[in-house]
């Protein structure tokens, strides 16, 4: 396989990860190798067994080592044999014959050894990318304590068992085979693979589901990893000819021509990634995986459009040479429309974006008032915008600002300006007026406002919204119950501001059920879009 192929297959993750609406969702299936990657409490030579390190000891139980050389040679050539691949879990079938499911369970725990591990750098950094969902069939807890440690970037729901999935939301970290020590059987014998499907139908379906909706990623996984071979072979049962393609990702440099082409016939697309790593590096398995992870966070960075700002050395006492001011409005114009966009989904910008946006556009906002208060072309879709990012921005309206402010909207209001300018003008002026409690400007102001804003649907519920706050200020509940009433909700933002009104007003019952309302209408709206998406593709 080329390099190229390699990183093609990685982008198709990369692009998934970043726009899954374009592209389509991307789940991960992680297996025993990854958990390699975790961080010793102890030792630092301490590591999680794989499959055949656990094998190892049952077969050691089982067959106690011979004293003869001759007889040590074939108990050698035994073990080999028996905790390699399928053979694995004939040999747990042995112990629980031998001894009894309790024996089987212990060993597991003990040689897993969970509290002397701790989730390493790799686990939340892989974690931390916007998987559609996470499964697993490894017992440990690492996935789960690494939810813990990144709760901040990424919120995944812990699945443990069939009965958790009714009602789960997106994304999920779906453990498939048990987890220690309250999650058991352990699947781990010939005969749990055998019954699973049956017993555990729910969760098969669920893969299953994964594998049509999204685009299934292995890691961890060797090729012949009895999970893998397992699931591969339900799944395969259950879908036949129409089994998507899955994309199995490790080490597989000396994996031979047959057994590729035996994965390929399997609908496997392996993702070889030693190619990442020259043959010399120490730890190749760790340094490969951290820069196929590295790959997908690179491409998730999004464009910052903060580093493109204009004119950036400006401050309140800069303006344009007069031949230059109207490519200043102009570029202004554009760079804010840009900015409008970007920031549109939020109802409130996060502490650092609101630090980065609100010190460039006050300086430039006032530098555009001083110079068209006295004219009488106003770039007013320019100060229209410049208010919405600065009301993001919790940007209270400054008073000498505002004087000038007071002079654009008087030449806007006679040359009956676009309504949405006005009241994006008239809302912030009364807000100041508000929070300065100047009555007299505060009243004179909301009644020329609710003259443009009833016009707008979005603005006569700002309207209201200023007005209840108003009441608020005032101490005037009966009234501002009144009107939040008549606050229309046609969307989430206003949802959620109604909610937020309600929780001034102490009633937080009303509030906390239309914030459960809204978070389970997101829910199935995330649900109904990517069913549209399998659609549309169909």
């Amino acid at each position: 396989m080329s390099d190229n192929t390699v990183y093609s297959y990685i982008n198709d993750i990369a692009q998934r990860l970043k726009e899954p609406r374009k592209y389509g969702d991307v789940s991960l299936m992680i297996g025993a190798g990854f958990s390699k990657n975790a961080q010793s409490k102890g030792m630092a030579s301490m590591q999680p067994p794989n499959w055949s390190e656990l094998a190892e000891k049952m077969y050691e139980e089982l067959y106690p080592a011979p004293l003869e050389k001759q007889e040590k040679e074939e108990w050698n050539r035994q073990r080999i044999i028996k905790t390699s691949g399928k053979n694995v879990t004939k040999l747990a079938d042995e112990y629980i014959a031998n001894f009894d499911r309790n024996k089987i369970n212990n060993l597991i725990e003990q040689s897993i050894a969970d509290e002397m591990f701790a989730p390493g750098e790799l686990h939340k950094r892989l974690l931390k990318l916007h998987w559609s969902d996470i499964f697993t069939t490894n017992y440990d807890t690492l996935l789960e304590q690494t939810v813990d440690m990144i709760y901040r970037e990424n919120n995944y729901e812990i699945i443990y068992s069939q009965n958790d999935l009714p009602g789960s939301i997106k994304p999920r970290i779906i453990k498939l085979h048990g987890s220690i020590p309250q999650v058991k059987p352990y699947i781990i014998s010939d005969e749990d693979y055998r019954t699973y499907p049956d017993k555990y139908s729910a969760l098969v379906n669920t893969v299953q589901q994964a594998m049509l909706e999204t685009r299934l990623c292995l890691l961890g996984f060797s090729g012949d990893d009895p999970n893998f071979q397992s699931w591969l072979g339900w799944l395969r049962d259950n879908m036949g000819e129409y089994c998507p393609t899955i994309y199995l990702i490790g080490l597989y440099e000396k994996l031979s021509a047959p057994e590729r082409k035996l994965l390929e016939n399997k609908g496997i697309t392996i993702v070889d990634i030693s190619g990442l790593v020259s043959r010399q590096e120490e730890n190749r398995h760790y340094q490969a995986i951290s820069e196929f992870v590295g790959l997908l966070e690179k491409n998730q960075s999004e464009k910052d459009i903060y580093l493109e700002r204009l004119y950036q050395n400006v401050d309140i006492f800069w303006q344009p040479k007069e031949a230059e001011k109207e490519e200043y409005f102009e570029k202004l114009k554009n760079y804010s429309h840009k900015v409008e966009k970007l920031i549109d989904p939020y109802i409130l910008l996060p502490e650092e974006k609101r630090v980065k946006y609100a010190d460039y556009f006050l300086k430039h906002f006032s530098v555009v008032l001083k110079l068209v208060h006295n004219q009488e072309k106003v770039p007013e879709k320019l100060i229209s915008t410049i208010i919405k990012i600065l009301r993001k921005c919790l940007v209270v309206l400054e008073d000498k600002n505002a004087e000038y402010l007071e002079k654009v909207t008087e030449k806007l209001i006679e040359k009956n300006s676009q309504i949405e300018t006005l009241c994006e003008i008239l809302l912030y002026l009364a807000e100041m007026y508000r929070i300065d409690g100047k009555k007299e400007l505060y009243d004179a102001c909301m009644e020329k406002s609710e003259v443009y804003c009833n016009k707008i649907p979005y603005y006569k519920n700002e309207y209201l919204i200023e007005k209840m706050k108003n009441c608020i200020s005032l101490f005037d509940y009966e009234e501002a119950k009144t009107l939040i009433e008549k606050i229309e909700t046609p969307s989430f933002e206003y949802r959620v501001k109604k909610a937020a009104l309600y929780k001034q007003l102490s009633k937080n019952d009303i509030a906390d059920k239309i914030l459960s309302e809204c978070s389970a209408d997101l829910a199935q709206m995330n649900c109904r879009m990517k069913y549209m998406l399998h659609i549309w593709d169909i």
